[in-house]
């Protein structure tokens, strides 16, 4: 995908600052299974503090964090701090044109999770222009089931 062609060489973090990061994420991890978005969210900041500035330098762990971070604020419906989290990861990707596939398929997931309907039915159908189905695999149902829909609604008829 696109920002695996934009990253710059960034460096691995220290096994002694990993070792707890890695912790901290399971912890996150069971946080976040049992429902606990605000302990998840809590973790996942504390794991981003304990990279050494600046955070964006760092091979991996930008990107992941701020993806767990959205997640985890979508399920707290928190979309003020979901959009934080997204430009995060934007930074982390070196996304400055927002023309990240991932990066704008996650901003129409919040989007939708707002019910700003067809500001994310305009983003995803952008990414089903330039991609078909592709964005959408792996990702919740119901995202692919609305676009179609509302593209059929709209079109009367399904791609382009």
């Amino acid at each position: 995908m696109y920002h695996l062609d934009m990253m710059s060489e960034r460096k691995k973090i220290p096994d002694s600052i990993k070792v707890h990061v890695e912790s901290l994420h399971k912890e996150v991890g069971a946080s976040f299974k049992e429902g606990n978005f605000k302990n998840a969210l809590e973790g996942i900041e504390e794991i981003w503090r304990l990279l050494p500035a600046p955070q964006f330098n760092w091979d991996y762990y930008p990107e992941a964090i701020s993806r767990a971070a959205i997640k985890v604020c979508l399920g707290l419906r928190d979309f003020s701090k979901a959009r934080h989290w997204l430009e995060n990861l934007r930074s982390a990707y070196e996304d400055t044109q927002k023309e990240d596939p991932s990066c704008r398929f996650i901003e129409a997931e919040i989007c939708f999770a707002e019910g700003q309907l067809d500001e994310a039915y305009l983003l995803f159908d952008g990414l089903y222009r330039d991609y078909k189905k592709r964005p959408f695999e792996g990702s919740d149902p119901k995202y692919l089931e609305f676009y179609l829909e509302k593209k059929k609604s709209t079109t009367g008829k399904i791609g382009r």
